[in-house]
């Protein structure tokens, strides 16, 4: 995984490709209950979820535009409103 990219979800696969919880197997109190909770729910490995770098700035970009016309939508509002009390 790439150092600067930002994570969404980290969690253990199974040989089927199915996503479990961390939190799987974390309610056994020895290593061995731990290691045969995971054999029996047959996980294999570990998921990363993650946003490469690359892709922040546009979905900053696009994030900032929506904020901006939701403020002209307000001040807009807001002129029409006051225009119409004032008359």
């Amino acid at each position: 995984m790439p150092r600067t990219a930002h994570v969404l979800d980290v969690s253990y696969v199974s040989g089927s490709g199915k996503l479990f919880d961390l939190t799987t197997c974390t309610d056994t109190l020895s290593e061995e209950a731990t290691t045969s909770c995971m054999k029996k729910a047959d996980i294999v490995g570990a998921s990363i979820d993650y946003i490469p770098i690359s892709q922040m700035s546009s979905m900053q970009w696009f994030g900032a535009s929506i904020l901006f016309a939701l403020t002209a939508g307000i001040v807009a509002f807001l002129f029409i409103w006051g225009r119409k009390r004032l008359v």
